[in-house]
């Protein structure tokens, strides 16, 4: 029995010294859970929530109105420019490259793999359907307002031309739509003035540099020229087999009668379509069986 008090008056003293040690220390309170709700939320406002509804209707109707516009002015510029010619089979265009390779046309009204301005001429591009044997006249012009916006980008801007890299009339797809066809230059105006023609033309079959596809072309122009290909021809036959030979040349002009230009036109024609039968000699075939 003395053990047993014995333990029970150690344990008491122990337990007094542990909380003696330890003491019966309360935490700090914590900072109340609606100050931290209010820091990690936004400020509260006085604005109704309908101005700011109606802030997001005044920007909406400011974005649709300036698209708006902006669509008008397109569809207003549009509808004061030429009319962007591209020429299609059968038909024959002007095809002409400055000095710089800069302004070209190539038959197209848009920009191609081949070439990403070739259709800056296209506005107002005088374009030739080849129906048959006759006289045609191709051109192209510089000075109009779809030019000059395609190539300054401004209506109002100016972009004259200048020199001469090539000059060709074009028959699109002329392997094809008329393969005898023979193509004569006539005459070429710069600028409202016909300039000198240095030899005569002739007509070869080649790569259309506006597609790619076979065409028929009379060079009138070609920096790189230095002799005519096998297969040149004119109306009396193949070039080779002329007494002429030599006058017949794909430098018809002078790059100095080009140094700056807007307008070009040339006059040229075609021979060598199969002449259809007419009526008249129909009639005469038939009379003549009569009385016979």
């Amino acid at each position: 029995m003395k053990r047993n008090g014995y333990y029970a008056s150690l344990t008491a003293f122990l337990l007094l010294c542990s909380l003696t040690a330890c003491g019966t220390q309360t935490p700090p309170p914590s900072e109340p859970e609606e100050d931290v709700i209010v820091a990690l939320t936004d400020p509260p406002t006085d604005e109704p929530a309908s101005d700011t509804a109606a802030e997001s209707e005044s920007i909406a109707d400011s974005e649709s109105i300036a698209d708006s516009e902006s669509t008008e002015d397109s569809e207003s510029t549009e509808e004061i420019l030429e009319p962007a010619n591209a020429a299609e089979a059968g038909q024959a265009y002007l095809a002409i490259v400055d000095s710089a390779w800069f302004v070209t046309y190539f038959g197209c009204n848009e920009e191609t793999e081949l070439d990403s301005t070739g259709w800056y001429l296209s506005y107002d591009a005088g374009i030739a359907d080849i129906t048959g044997n006759g006289t045609y006249t191709v051109s192209v012009n510089a000075d109009t307002k779809g030019f000059r916006l395609a190539s300054t980008d401004n209506i109002e801007g100016e972009n004259i031309p200048q020199g001469l890299s090539y000059l060709a009339v074009v028959l699109r797809d002329g392997m094809e739509t008329a393969p005898d066809a023979v193509i004569t230059i006539d005459k070429v105006k710069v600028d409202g003035e016909e300039i000198e023609l240095n030899g005569k033309s002739c007509t070869t079959s080649g790569e259309d540099k506006g597609t790619g596809d076979p065409s028929l072309l009379s060079v009138i122009y070609d920096a790189h020229f230095e002799e005519l290909p096998g297969n040149a021809r004119c109306e009396d036959g193949a070039v080779s087999d002329q007494d002429d030979e030599k006058e017949y040349t794909m430098s018809l002009v002078d790059e100095e009668d080009f140094s700056e230009w807007q307008k070009v036109e040339v006059t040229f024609t075609v021979s060598g379509f199969a002449e259809e039968e007419t009526d008249e000699t129909d009639e005469t075939d038939e009379t003549d069986e009569t009385d016979t």
